[in-house]
């Protein structure tokens, strides 16, 4: 949180990429340069009565153009203000926030599931990036729901409930059938929170290090607000914040 600033953005480019999903990337060099897989960015809005700022998972950055990309849902009048952003607007952006992922294994499996796909291709660039193997496991609903399905066709194991793209049936499928088929060094997740569950079991079977990020609806993204307090799995009666605390944990920290 040391590296924390605060800038006004530029709006570089928007773009639809699944049904209630957009793509912004922002000119924001300060934290373009500092930003790390797992960690988030506050976004203020000048949306009416939506006064708090919202988090939003950083989903790539590049310090050579100064560019910062954000993918999300467009689910209440702060992010629908956000979606109506074009090409030269400014938006005020504070961060990079929290602790991300630990990076460093060399062959990695990541599992996303909904919006969680959206740390999950910032990750995947970094290990790559580092000389390591991510390989991405995608979850949805259907086709419709699965951000950037275009690009996920290549390179990516896909999974959706009804079958019309990739896998029928959820992510932890073909997760069950990689981990049986050849050793992984670690394994990392963001998504529904029964997702995450199902994660961990497959990996504490497999004696699999499992790091995950939390999605939750967070005030002040500083620790100050208690709003985004989660249970400690591993002290009872003890609490985390998973803006301060996370919002990447050991798997074992947070769920039960």
């Amino acid at each position: 949180m040391s590296g924390m600033v605060s800038e006004e953005a530029m709006v570089v480019s928007v773009a639809d990429i699944a049904e209630g999903m957009k793509r912004m990337v922002l000119r924001a060099p300060s934290i373009a340069r500092s930003a790390r897989p797992g960690q988030f960015v506050m976004v203020s809005t000048e949306a009416k009565d939506a006064l708090l700022a919202r988090p939003l998972g950083v989903s790539g950055a590049d310090p050579a153009d100064g560019s910062v990309t954000l993918r999300f849902a467009v689910v209440g009048k702060g992010t629908g203000w956000l979606a109506g952003r074009r090409k030269g607007d400014t938006v005020r952006i504070y961060g990079p926030l929290g602790h991300g992922f630990t990076t460093g294994a060399k062959d990695c499996i990541l599992v996303g599931g909904g919006t969680g796909l959206a740390p999950l291709f910032f990750l995947k660039e970094a290990i790559e990036r580092e000389g390591g193997k991510a390989l991405l496991l995608a979850g949805a609903k259907d086709r419709m729901c699965l951000m950037e399905s275009d690009v996920l066709e290549v390179g990516c194991i896909v999974a959706t409930e009804d079958g019309s793209m990739g896998e029928l049936g959820l992510v932890t499928g073909p997760l069950k059938r990689l981990i049986a088929e050849r050793r992984f060094d670690m394994v990392y997740a963001c998504g529904p929170v029964p997702m995450l569950k199902a994660v961990k079991q497959v990996c504490a079977k497999a004696g699999l290090s499992l790091e995950v990020s939390l999605e939750t609806r967070m005030g002040c993204g500083v620790g100050a607000c208690n709003g985004c307090t989660c249970d400690q799995a591993e002290k009872d009666g003890a609490w985390l914040k998973v803006c301060k605390d996370g919002p990447v944990f050991r798997a074992e920290e947070v769920l039960r």
